[in-house]
């Protein structure tokens, strides 16, 4: 809960790219510790309460200001559809190495499985940090975000657009 708070507080205080990059790295931190830790012979219950007390606070923050960024980008006309479509995605992108750790605990051991996802937290905040420019969404591409939307829906999910005037020259004029 207190990291829910911190990351909530963030999300507040600094754009949401910004607050991203911060419990991005701090996330990496918390996982790598995880790593440390399962590669220590004999931990002792301090070192273990410590590290997974520090892992579940920035884990904690990283979450409320993943869903205040979806928040901000999410199509007001449709919010509903647009935010449950967000927040799933979120929810999916995590099943498939949850389902496996398992196999890659038999396969390397606890170590390997917090190396990789050390790894994969050092990546998500580099990919955070390289894409930033692209989080803070600019009036020019935020006037043609509900037509983008709008065809997206109409191919993917075969809902029909709200307006006749959304076409295929609108997408390509939002895209330039």
């Amino acid at each position: 809960l207190l990291g829910s708070v911190a990351g909530g507080m963030l999300a507040r205080s600094f754009p949401l790219s910004v607050a991203l990059s911060w419990v991005a790295v701090f996330r990496a931190a918390g996982v790598a510790a995880l790593w440390w830790l399962s590669l220590v012979p004999q931990p002792g219950a301090a070192a273990v309460i410590t590290v997974t007390c520090i892992e579940h606070l920035f884990a904690g923050a990283i979450t409320p200001v993943v869903f205040a960024l979806m928040m901000h980008h999410t199509d007001r006309e449709i919010g509903g559809t647009h935010y449950t479509l967000l927040a799933s995605l979120e929810v999916w992108g995590k099943l498939p190495l949850g389902a496996a750790s398992g196999f890659i605990a038999s396969a390397f051991g606890y170590p390997g499985v917090f190396g990789l996802a050390s790894v994969l937290c050092i990546a998500f905040a580099a990919l955070v940090r390289a894409v930033s420019p692209r989080l803070t969404v600019g009036a020019e591409l935020r006037a043609h975000q509900p037509i983008v939307t709008q065809l997206w829906l109409s191919r993917v999910m075969r809902v029909e657009p709200r307006c006749a005037e959304s076409s295929e020259a609108e997408l390509r004029g939002a895209r330039e």
